[in-house]
């Protein structure tokens, strides 16, 4: 079990590590548009939310929706009179990122959900689901530590062990 809890510790450290190991000319690069975009939608935002006497721009989900993805922001509302346009990165103009807002009881803040990303864990949720109702159990390929498992892909059909790129090093992460 301790050389489990070395190997877990050594991976989530890589990991970790990995995004200040990226090149520093490429995350600015990167990050800057980013940065840029969610400044300005969070300007837009406040804006709104200032002219409608404490409204927010969102689109209203039921109460099942996890609490990260509850809010997401209306672009409609806000355009063309508080910005121009959804930004280029954002999912309802072409882009891979849904704009949400968290704390919005307190301190409404745009944060951004890699769609690309969720709709693979979505699919691998779903996957696991319907191999576990079919053989009661999930395909676990080994413990990786206390309530965290390997997956076998070839069990859920998948040619590869299933993982997402990192959006800050670029790493690709597995799913555990």
């Amino acid at each position: 079990m301790k050389i489990v809890n070395v190997l877990l510790a050594t991976l989530l450290t890589a990991i970790m590590l990995s995004g200040c190991l990226y090149p520093e000319e490429r995350k600015a690069k990167n990050s800057a548009a980013y940065q840029h975009q969610l400044k300005e939608v969070q300007a837009a935002v406040d804006e709104f939310r200032e002219a409608t006497g404490g409204l927010l721009p969102i689109k209203t989900r039921d109460m099942s929706v996890p609490i990260y993805q509850k809010y997401p922001i209306d672009f409609n509302r806000l355009s063309p009179r508080y910005m121009a346009e959804p930004p280029g990165t954002s999912y309802e103009n072409g882009g891979e990122y849904l704009y949400v807002l968290v704390d919005v009881e307190k301190k409404p803040t745009v944060k951004l959900i890699d769609v690309k990303m969720s709709e693979m864990i979505r699919e691998l949720k779903l996957r696991v689901e319907m191999y576990k109702d079919q053989h009661k159990y999930p395909p676990y390929k080994k413990v990786v530590s206390k309530n965290l498992f390997m997956l076998d892909h070839e069990k859920l059909g998948l040619k590869e062990a299933p993982s997402v790129t990192s959006p800050l090093s670029g790493t690709s992460l597995p799913l555990l």
